[in-house]
């Protein structure tokens, strides 16, 4: 159930995946007003999902993005229903691929400056290279342990967090090197915008640096909590790493000292930054 939606939304876009040979149905109810205004109007959508099988003409409505009428079944997966309440309409339109070659959760993917090849990393500890027009599978790079993030450089080298560390891995899928410094599981890796720095953070609070070859060039030790999120701004001038004790800090990637912290009332997951750091 999408729950009500009101007309002041006028689009949202939902993503899902229906399982196995079963069906959906997207219904949509009657418009109703709210405090008896009819400018003021809101409507309930609701999404059943069921076993059975489907007609050949709900089959064909995700050949193309379509104009999909209430009640009808669609069978095909993944699919993104874009909900317009202005036109009153429900657009559909699939995926283009799926990667479905992993045996766990994928809590890394990367995708390179072009789009030409995605990667992906597993609790299964494999890294993937895909390929971005098909979903092909071109390599497998396979570690001991869980992989937690991935981050590509220019030269499709790509950098896998894993539970004891940082691997480096080229284009073909072969190790460059390991970095084993950490006294807890990484958790978190991004390479600069140059493709000559890597950071990397985790479970043992400290963010780590390192050159192209591999080396630490410093490690940050100012964090309580543990690191989850590591970003470089565009002008390759300071890091930001958030962590599990609310706290954001900004670090100079020269020295590693710190500019400024932030905090937070629970978990930083996550940081984005403008063009302008």
């Amino acid at each position: 159930n999408f729950g009500t939606i009101g007309v002041n939304k006028t689009e949202r876009i939902h993503e899902f995946t229906i399982p196995g040979d079963k069906a959906l149905t997207l219904d949509i109810l009657e418009f109703r007003w709210r405090d008896g205004d009819p400018t003021n109007q809101y409507t309930d959508l609701k999404m059943y999902v069921y076993s059975g099988s489907t007609s050949s003409s709900a089959e064909s409505v995700l050949t193309a993005p379509d104009i999909v009428e209430s009640g009808k079944e669609i069978s095909e997966s993944p699919v993104i229903v874009q909900l317009s309440l202005e036109s009153q309409d429900i657009q559909v339109t699939s995926n283009e691929w799926m990667h479905r070659q992993h045996a766990d959760s994928v809590p890394g993917v990367a995708v390179d400056n072009d789009g030409t090849y995605v990667y992906s990393g597993s609790h299964d500890g494999e890294l993937h290279k895909i390929d971005g027009s098909d979903g092909s599978k071109i390599w497998t790079y396979t570690v001991s342990t869980s992989i937690e993030d991935l981050s590509v450089d220019n030269s499709e080298n790509v950098y896998a967090a894993v539970d004891n560390g940082v691997d480096k891995v080229d284009s073909t899928g072969s190790a460059v090197w390991y970095y084993r410094e950490f006294s807890n599981s990484c958790r978190t890796v991004t390479v600069d915008p140059s493709g000559n720095n890597i950071y990397a953070g985790g479970h043992d609070t400290d963010l780590h640096k390192m050159d192209y070859n591999g080396f630490q060039q410093w490690a940050y030790t100012e964090h309580v909590g543990n690191i989850e999120t590591v970003k470089v701004d565009p002008t390759n001038s300071f890091v930001y790493s958030g962590d599990w004790n609310g706290e954001i800090h900004k670090i100079d990637v020269s020295t590693g000292v710190n500019i400024w912290k932030y905090v937070h009332g629970g978990y930083v997951y996550q940081i984005a930054i403008d063009d302008y750091g």
